[in-house]
């Protein structure tokens, strides 16, 4: 198995999810860090600023293909959390107003892209209403006087409904003219073929109608469920970013209390990852 990039994450549809799956394999082994110089402290640490915090996910939000990804994505979250932890020991250079700056810069344009998405899912919900009131009224109502509305939107309703009207006029206009000579068989056939086509023609514009419905009924749900999907992976990717403005301020900042209560937040999740990495190991025994 090729290992991705360190601190990327996936996110993942619950269809995605293999359940039958139950294996696991034994975790890589973590060493512990040494550092020679002050200098490479420092350069530890400010590698610590550029990484980004992939620990604030919840683990609600990460689904994996197999215990095996779990595995991997806990070992790396436990080494991740404990290289942050170290950092609180080390000197910090000049590295913390850049990172500040980057972070509040990426949480505007997630924030955008959040509004962004929370505004098309609520689009698609009200077209998603308006295409199940139109599938109520199909089954219910006039299709007919439907099929105006969805050949605004279906160029193939709207190709159905000419040749309906077309074959409509004529049927009237010949049907007229049998009124005013009624013994007119040829007249009379005429208006008999004309009414079977007539009746034809309502068919297929109906059918025409009925699956233009389907289709739109179809794209409007999908687009509910990618831009869903969507509003779950920024809404993850903001929480991301606020922790990460939360812990450069308090690795970074001088307020004692602040780092304190970081380095707390921070060991009880890694007590929580290496917990949960020893009962992935156990079940894959």
């Amino acid at each position: 198995r090729s290992e991705r990039a360190p601190f990327e994450t996936r996110s993942y549809s619950t269809r995605d999810v293999d359940q039958s799956t139950q294996i696991a394999v034994a975790p890589r082994a973590i060493q512990p860090r040494t550092y020679n110089s002050a200098s490479s402290r420092n350069d530890v640490a400010d590698s610590v600023l550029d990484t980004p915090d992939t620990t604030s996910i919840p683990s609600s939000m990460l689904l994996y293909h197999s215990p095996e990804d779990r595995n991997v994505e806990l070992t790396r979250t436990v080494a991740d959390l404990e290289q942050k932890l170290q950092a609180f020991q080390m000197p910090i250079s000049g590295k913390g107003a850049e990172m500040l700056q980057s972070s509040s810069a990426q949480i505007e344009r997630i924030s955008r892209d959040l509004d962004s998405t929370r505004a098309k899912i609520d689009s698609s919900t009200r077209a998603l209403t308006i295409w199940l009131g139109r599938k109520k009224r199909l089954q219910t109502g006039d299709p007919i006087n439907l099929a105006s509305e969805v050949a605004i939107s279906s160029e193939q309703v709207k190709a159905k409904q000419d040749a309906f009207n077309q074959v409509t006029h004529s049927f009237l206009q010949e049907n007229e003219v049998l009124r005013f000579n009624p013994g007119d068989r040829d007249r009379e056939r005429r208006v008999a073929d004309l009414a079977r086509e007539r009746l034809t023609a309502m068919r297929e514009l109906i059918e025409s109608v009925r699956i233009a419905i389907q289709e739109e009924l179809s794209k409007v749900e999908k687009q509910i469920e990618t831009n869903t999907l969507l509003r779950v992976d920024l809404e993850a990717q903001l929480e991301q970013s606020r922790r990460d403005v939360e812990y450069v301020k308090a690795l970074a900042g001088s307020d004692p209390r602040a780092r304190e209560a970081k380095q707390l937040e921070l060991q009880r999740l890694l007590d929580v990852a290496r917990a949960e990495l020893r009962e992935v190991f156990r079940s894959g025994q």
